[in-house]
């Protein structure tokens, strides 16, 4: 049994702005094609995806716990293929990196991130 397709393009992220703080970033993804996996509760989820964009390829394999109260916390891995980080590091001159990454941590917004991530760079292009 094939599971539903949900496609966004990145002029239909406006809807998606309000539930994230970090909607603009999200928004420069651009045009998504995913397979999502999600198991568990809004507290203790695991997030499997692989999702290709706009932007190049991303697959995550995510274990997120989250209350009210604290900061989500984070483990598993992340593997990044052709994946432009230009639109989410302006500052810096980067460009295109394939990486396979472990991260462990908590937070998402810089003033409360604090995550090891260990792991590999097979290709980075910068300027």
């Amino acid at each position: 049994m094939d599971a539903p397709v949900f496609k966004l393009d990145e002029s239909e992220w406006l809807w998606l702005r309000p539930l994230f703080p970090f909607s603009d970033l999200l928004s420069s993804i651009g045009y998504i094609d995913a397979n999502l996996n999600l198991e568990g509760t809004l507290s203790q989820i695991n997030l499997q995806m692989q999702l290709a964009s706009s932007q190049g390829n991303l697959s995550t394999d995510v274990f997120i716990k989250s209350d009210a109260l604290n900061k989500p916390i984070y483990e598993g891995s992340i593997a990044l293929d052709q994946f432009n980080l230009a639109p989410f590091l302006p500052s810096y001159d980067v460009s295109h990196i394939n990486a396979n990454l472990s991260v462990n941590g908590k937070g998402f917004s810089l003033s409360d991130f604090d995550t090891d991530i260990d792991g590999a760079i097979s290709a980075l292009t910068l300027g």
